[in-house]
């Protein structure tokens, strides 16, 4: 018989009683230290109480003592998905990995539907849309098979980030509105601040300023009252974003020292510190092309570089693309377009090599900005072709007009 998970445990993990829920746990490992549950409560409270390297070594040195194979699907699950949030993409898929060779045969639903999810995620970030929606799908299907409310949320926030990146943003609503009202209604704080936070994303690109105002004052609502770390970057990153799309450069000036607070925080996840990094460098490079300042353009160096080795590190292809697509704005600012040109061409390149062909219109209004930058230098070209024209014919008449009055 499959073993389920303590329900009282659970609830407690859940309302992050981690205190509590440590107190029941530690003496039970205490006495067996093949007992798996007590080692996935105790890497779970290590993990969400910033420990995250404690709690990834702690797991893997257990892993080698438990005996009950479903706890070990467990225990690879939920190190794969520590590992992700650390941004270790690559440990992140060999747990998966291994959780779902071991859930075949000693999982349960629940089990295998934590899994295609979290392998849907992995799909998700490396630009494989269509590998990761039937993933999610076919996690969704198990989850309201077996009427697992909190995990069908997670799988509706999932598939609206696949629709949002599609640009179908009004599917990708609906999907968060629902996913909004299951973690709602379970209390589920953490699930409300995330989906919160991408109806925000998504009512910014629509347009609707006062539902953008509604989901920013649900997050920070929750981000008062809860002494979490993750909740508190979400909400960072929201108040900057929120900044970042006014017009007001105060409001900008403000995103930008959110962001950079961001960064520095060794506690957020890799997930918002790299998310913050993109942003960031998109509004220095408007700095950049007002100010012109040597020491903007080393700090646009710097994140790109960053960014960029995180993204090849880990294999999260389309990120690849987003680095290249800010050296080629960056090189255009600098008025090198032939670089820039033949950078967007290494992008093409790229695009048709990984499959990423939902990331084509990025490059296509990357392509039309850039001739938008040359448009000027075109116009003037002309001009001084034109005077230069008309110089050699006034030179040429006047050739003429001296030549004549020579042999006359």
């Amino acid at each position: 018989m499959i073993p389920d998970f303590n329900p009282v445990l659970k609830e407690l993990h859940q309302q992050r009683k981690f205190d509590e829920l440590i107190k029941i746990v530690q003496p039970q490992w205490e006495e067996d230290k093949k007992n798996g549950e007590a080692l996935y409560w105790l890497i779970c409270c290590l993990y969400d109480t910033d420990k995250k390297i404690d709690a990834i070594q702690f797991g893997n040195e257990g892993l080698d003592i438990i005996v009950n194979q479903t706890w070990k699907v467990r225990i690879f699950n939920r190190l794969g998905s520590f590992y992700w949030r650390i941004g270790d993409i690559n440990n992140a898929e060999s747990y998966y990995k291994n959780s779902m060779n071991l859930a075949i045969e000693f999982g349960n639903d629940s089990d295998l539907a934590r899994l295609k999810n979290n392998l849907g995620i992995l799909f998700d970030i490396r630009g494989k849309l269509d590998k990761a929606l039937l993933l999610y799908n076919e996690a969704l299907k198990l989850n309201i098979d077996i009427n697992n409310e909190g995990q069908i949320g997670s799988n509706l926030v999932n598939i609206g980030i696949i629709y949002f990146t599609q640009l179908k943003t009004t599917e990708a609503v609906e999907c968060f509105l629902k996913a909004l009202e299951i973690f709602k209604k379970g209390e589920q704080n953490t699930g409300v601040v995330v989906v919160s936070f991408q109806l925000m994303v998504s009512y910014l690109r629509l347009g609707n300023k006062k539902l953008v105002s509604d989901m920013f004052n649900q997050i920070e609502g929750i981000a008062k009252s809860r002494n979490s770390t993750f909740i508190q970057s979400i909400y960072l990153l929201s108040k900057a974003i929120k900044y970042k799309a006014s017009k007001r450069l105060k409001d900008r000036v403000s995103s930008m020292e959110i962001l950079k607070e961001i960064i520095n925080n060794s506690n957020f996840e890799s997930e918002q510190i790299i998310t913050a990094m993109l942003h960031l460098t998109t509004l220095k490079l408007d700095e950049y092309k007002l100010l012109n300042n040597y020491a903007v353009l080393e700090e646009i160096k710097d994140l790109i570089n960053r960014i960029h080795d995180y993204a090849e590190r880990n294999k999260t292809y389309p990120m690849v693309i987003e680095t290249k697509l800010l050296q080629a704005k960056l090189l255009g600012i600098n008025n090198e377009f032939d670089q820039a040109f033949n950078v967007l061409n290494s992008t093409r390149e790229f695009i048709v090599k990984y499959d990423l062909h939902h990331l084509n219109e990025k490059l296509k209004d990357e392509e039309i900005n850039l001739e938008k930058m040359i448009m000027p230098f075109k116009k003037l070209s002309n001009t001084n072709k034109e005077r230069i024209s008309k110089l050699e014919a006034d030179s040429i008449k006047e050739y003429l007009k001296t030549l004549k009055s020579i042999f006359e």
